[in-house]
Protein backbone atom coordinates (compact mmCIF):
# COMPACT_ATOMS: atom_id res chain seq x y z
CA UNK A 1 0.00 0.00 0.00
CA UNK A 2 2.72 2.50 0.84
CA UNK A 3 4.38 2.07 -2.54
CA UNK A 4 1.03 2.83 -4.18
CA UNK A 5 1.03 6.15 -2.33
CA UNK A 6 4.38 7.10 -3.81
CA UNK A 7 3.77 5.92 -7.34
CA UNK A 8 0.96 8.44 -7.79
CA UNK A 9 3.31 11.42 -7.91
CA UNK A 10 1.74 13.36 -10.76
CA UNK A 11 0.87 9.93 -12.17
CA UNK A 12 4.54 9.49 -12.98
CA UNK A 13 5.43 6.03 -11.76
CA UNK A 14 8.22 5.93 -14.36
CA UNK A 15 10.21 8.50 -12.37
CA UNK A 16 9.89 6.56 -9.17
CA UNK A 17 10.61 3.22 -10.81
CA UNK A 18 13.86 4.57 -12.29
CA UNK A 19 15.01 5.49 -8.82
CA UNK A 20 13.72 2.55 -6.81
CA UNK A 21 15.41 0.02 -9.07
CA UNK A 22 18.78 1.47 -8.02
CA UNK A 23 18.15 1.60 -4.26
CA UNK A 24 18.44 -1.29 -1.85
CA UNK A 25 15.47 -2.45 0.24
CA UNK A 26 16.61 -0.69 3.41
CA UNK A 27 16.92 2.68 1.67
CA UNK A 28 13.55 2.27 -0.03
CA UNK A 29 11.98 1.48 3.33
CA UNK A 30 13.59 4.56 4.92
CA UNK A 31 12.36 6.71 2.04
CA UNK A 32 8.80 5.44 2.32
CA UNK A 33 8.71 5.56 6.13
CA UNK A 34 9.96 9.13 6.17
CA UNK A 35 7.36 10.26 3.68
CA UNK A 36 4.56 8.43 5.46
CA UNK A 37 5.63 9.98 8.78
CA UNK A 38 5.55 13.48 7.31
CA UNK A 39 2.10 12.87 5.88
CA UNK A 40 0.85 11.47 9.20
CA UNK A 41 2.17 14.52 11.06
CA UNK A 42 -0.03 16.77 8.94
CA UNK A 43 -3.11 14.86 10.06
CA UNK A 44 -4.45 15.00 6.51
CA UNK A 45 -6.07 11.90 5.05
CA UNK A 46 -5.41 13.07 1.50
CA UNK A 47 -2.61 15.17 0.03
CA UNK A 48 -2.11 16.60 -3.43
CA UNK A 49 0.16 14.95 -5.96
CA UNK A 50 2.27 18.14 -5.94
CA UNK A 51 2.78 17.87 -2.17
CA UNK A 52 3.65 14.21 -2.45
CA UNK A 53 6.13 14.97 -5.21
CA UNK A 54 7.78 17.61 -3.02
CA UNK A 55 8.05 15.13 -0.15
CA UNK A 56 9.64 12.52 -2.42
CA UNK A 57 12.11 15.09 -3.76
CA UNK A 58 13.04 16.26 -0.25
CA UNK A 59 13.57 12.75 1.10
CA UNK A 60 15.51 11.58 -1.94
CA UNK A 61 17.84 14.58 -1.70
CA UNK A 62 18.60 13.58 1.89
CA UNK A 63 18.92 9.87 1.13
CA UNK A 64 20.71 9.61 -2.21
CA UNK A 65 21.65 12.58 -4.37
CA UNK A 66 22.05 10.57 -7.55
CA UNK A 67 18.61 9.01 -7.05
CA UNK A 68 17.27 12.52 -6.40
CA UNK A 69 18.64 13.89 -9.68
CA UNK A 70 17.32 10.85 -11.56
CA UNK A 71 13.86 11.32 -10.10
CA UNK A 72 13.93 15.08 -10.61
CA UNK A 73 14.91 14.71 -14.26
CA UNK A 74 11.79 12.69 -15.02
CA UNK A 75 9.46 14.33 -12.49
CA UNK A 76 10.34 17.84 -13.69
CA UNK A 77 10.80 16.71 -17.29
CA UNK A 78 14.32 18.03 -17.84
CA UNK A 79 14.86 18.97 -21.47
CA UNK A 80 18.56 19.80 -21.52
CA UNK A 81 21.86 19.34 -19.70
CA UNK A 82 21.57 22.82 -18.20
CA UNK A 83 18.65 21.67 -16.08
CA UNK A 84 20.71 18.75 -14.75
CA UNK A 85 23.61 21.09 -14.00
CA UNK A 86 21.34 23.53 -12.19
CA UNK A 87 19.91 20.76 -10.01
CA UNK A 88 23.37 19.40 -9.16
CA UNK A 89 24.61 22.92 -8.36
CA UNK A 90 21.64 23.43 -6.03
CA UNK A 91 22.38 20.14 -4.25
CA UNK A 92 26.01 21.09 -3.79
CA UNK A 93 25.09 24.53 -2.46
CA UNK A 94 22.66 22.98 0.03
CA UNK A 95 25.36 20.67 1.41
CA UNK A 96 28.02 23.35 1.90
CA UNK A 97 28.75 24.47 5.44
CA UNK A 98 27.08 27.80 6.29
CA UNK A 99 30.42 29.62 6.71
CA UNK A 100 31.52 28.65 3.19
CA UNK A 101 28.17 29.81 1.76
CA UNK A 102 28.57 33.17 3.53
CA UNK A 103 32.07 33.65 2.06
CA UNK A 104 30.86 32.75 -1.45
CA UNK A 105 27.90 35.12 -1.19
CA UNK A 106 30.17 37.93 0.00
CA UNK A 107 32.58 37.35 -2.92
CA UNK A 108 29.68 37.23 -5.41
CA UNK A 109 28.16 40.46 -4.07
CA UNK A 110 31.53 42.27 -4.48
CA UNK A 111 31.69 40.65 -7.91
Amino acid sequence: MRTAILSDVHGNAIALRAVVEELDEERIERLINGIVREIEITGETEISARTLGALVMKRLAELDQVAYVRFASVYRQFRDVGQFKHEVDELQRAREPKELKDVKELKESKG
